[in-house]
């Protein structure tokens, strides 16, 4: 039988840890809110880019995506392999959030004929990384996962860079992104986006309303400005994918932390009723045995001896 210290000292380790998971609830929350509000400030900054490749592609005039590649010059390398950058968590408390991502990049790497002789694989998180590695895929490079928006930018330029490298030294022709993306802050769903090579013909054939009246010109080469805006459109795609799936990994770390919470509490309260049941117990106890000791010395009274004696 547990004793009354020792319950007292669960519920005093359970309170400590139940005010740590209720400030890890507030920094989950918060920061949900600040990648959700990222993507949104993103989405403006890409409907410009999209709006400039728009222009500079009428002016051009593609017939096809195959030239848009040669103009594009050295943004695609045109090669046989393929890049997978996988966007999970360092830490944990997350649920089946690296699970779900690892699993689905799996599924559609091997679907596509990829397997991890010819396909090359970024992580973006060690319990994503660890997972890949499970599913016998070889991780070439690992990313630390950015715990702040003013982290996504240099995370970002480091992929860039392994991009770069691998279209030089491996032929690179395509990269794919795998991340998880929430609906509402609520459902957790799996996306997979091509950001090489990119589908130039889609801005070209656009028929968009122009803001204004002014017809866009511009004054630089129209090869240098359309690389400056692809290399724009990747670095978009590249941090749209980040905070999605930071946003992702704090709702789901919200939904962990909300569940502890309610175990907690749960335990809280039958710990809370088997102190009072134990507290109660020892009072009943110590009030029998008083009443036993009231009860025995009264037997023991000089009244009671002299009418034994009698």
């Amino acid at each position: 039988m547990k004793t009354l210290e020792g319950i007292h000292r669960k519920i005093e380790n359970a309170e400590k840890l139940l005010a740590t998971v209720k400030t890890m609830k507030t920094l989950a929350a918060a920061n949900v809110k600040q990648y959700e509000k990222a993507v949104e400030a993103l989405e403006h900054f890409n409907r410009t880019v999209e709006m400039g490749l728009e222009a500079v592609l009428k002016d051009i005039g593609f017939p096809d995506q195959a030239a848009a590649q040669v103009v594009a010059g050295q943004i695609f390398g045109g090669g046989p392999s393929v890049l997978a950058v996988v966007f999970g968590s360092d830490h944990g408390f997350v649920g089946r959030f690296n699970d779900e991502i690892t699993s689905f990049a799996s599924k559609v790497l091997r679907e596509a004929g990829q397997d991890a002789r010819h396909c090359h694989v970024i992580s973006v998180g060690e319990q994503a990384a660890s997972r890949l590695a499970f599913n016998d895929w070889f991780v070439e490079k690992r990313f630390s996962v950015p715990n702040s928006i003013a982290g996504i930018d240099q995370l970002i330029r480091e992929i860039l860079y392994e991009i770069e490298a691998l279209r030089t030294e491996k032929e690179l022709g395509q990269a794919w992104l795998f991340y998880n993306k929430t609906v509402l802050g609520a459902r957790m769903f799996q996306e997979m986006e091509m950001i090489i090579p990119i589908d130039l013909t889609k801005y070209r054939d656009r028929r968009s309303v122009w803001p204004n009246r002014r017809i866009p010109v511009y004054t630089i080469d129209k090869g240098h400005l359309l690389s400056a805006l692809i290399q724009q459109e990747i670095y978009i795609s590249l941090y749209r994918g980040v905070a999605f799936s930071l946003a992702a990994e704090n709702s789901a770390r919200l939904a962990t932390m909300q569940a502890a919470s309610r175990n907690i509490e749960e335990l809280l309260d039958e710990s809370w009723a088997e102190y009072r049941q134990q507290r109660q117990g020892m009072i009943t106890n110590e009030i029998l045995d008083i009443a036993a000791g009231a009860t025995a010395l009264e037997e023991q009274s000089p009244n009671s001896v002299i009418g034994k004696n009698g």
